[in-house]
């Protein structure tokens, strides 16, 4: 699978200066366009987190390879940051701030089934695959980048796709640093 993860920059600055329905009425705008590039792009919302998203690719239904699924992933993100770009001119334009997200991807195997019990089951996915993409996402804020992947990612793109490779990482958590890359858009 490929595993996207999305959380929109400086939140908690943001609900400072937002009234309880302002920060859910803008939350709700965000995830509809986040949404409709998961789907667009074949891609399944595993989750939300917060004012994160956890989308997913390859799972439950798979493209024909997993490169496939792995581009898709990375051309969602891209989509979001293309709709996030026309949202934010309108937000502006009406008197609003902007809102910035930043995004990880990463790809490989993970479990993907049913967990909890009868009182209540989730359809997710789960694995170092999953934690990693989450690291990755965090790599925004440290890296100064906006859309940051793996090298397992990276390495599935066409060069339609342009990526700046940023080096190598130590990642909370991990016991080997990471070669890492930046989307660029």
């Amino acid at each position: 699978v490929a595993v996207l993860f999305a959380d929109v920059r400086s939140f908690t600055a943001l609900s400072e200066s937002l009234s309880p329905d302002e920060l859910a009425d803008m939350l709700a705008s965000l995830r509809r366009l986040q949404i409709h590039c998961v789907f667009t792009h074949n891609g399944s919302v595993d989750k939300f987190i917060g004012d994160a998203i956890m989308a997913v690719f390859g799972t439950p239904r798979p493209a024909a390879s997993p490169e496939v699924d792995i581009k898709n992933a990375v051309k969602a993100g891209l989509a979001m940051h293309a709709a996030l770009r026309r949202w934010n001119l309108e937000r502006t334009q009406a008197g609003g701030r902007e809102i910035h997200i930043g995004i990880g991807v990463h790809a490989g195997i993970a479990f993907a089934g049913n967990l909890g019990d009868e009182d209540h089951l989730e359809y997710t996915v789960i694995g170092d695959t999953v934690n990693t993409a989450s690291r990755l996402e965090q790599q925004c804020k440290a890296l100064q980048r906006d859309f940051i992947i793996s090298e397992t990612v990276a390495a599935a793109l066409t060069p339609d796709i342009a990526t700046e490779k940023l080096g190598t990482v130590e990642i909370r958590g991990k016991s080997q640093p990471m070669q890492l890359f930046a989307v660029l858009h």
